[in-house]
């Protein structure tokens, strides 16, 4: 006989559709957003820590693994871009749409109602 606990913890299948309808939307939210301001004349530009992540990471990804100096940023950031870079490419565009496709995924936690846990998604509270 099955175990009663270990059935309740399991997610229904309804949750996890609720939960892919929650991502599915707030990507789409974010795809949006790029879409719109694809054509702007700042879209592209790199400025403060956005310019020197990329910058580390073009390096990390040229074989640069340990650099010379200490790290003053968090370091985890640009080995990520890096690999990005290695596998796409080091458009603003690529990056731009990843990060939204790991902002539409990162945990909202789980108490929240999937109205909330979706508004929490879409507009990143």
């Amino acid at each position: 006989m099955a175990n009663p606990i270990a059935r309740q913890q399991r997610p229904s299948q309804q949750v996890w559709t609720v939960l892919l309808g929650v991502w599915a939307a707030a990507f789409c939210v974010r795809l949006l957003y790029l879409w719109q301001i694809h054509q702007a004349p700042f879209f592209d530009l790199r400025i403060g820590d956005g310019e020197a992540y990329h910058l580390w990471a073009r390096r990390i990804a040229q074989g640069d693994w340990l650099g010379t100096g200490v790290f003053y940023q968090a370091p985890l950031y640009p080995y990520f871009l890096a690999l990005v870079y290695r596998v796409l490419d080091d458009s603003a565009t690529t990056v731009r749409f990843i990060q939204a496709l790991i902002g539409a995924v990162k945990p909202k936690g789980t108490r929240t109602t999937s109205a909330g846990g979706l508004i929490s998604a879409a507009f990143d509270f």
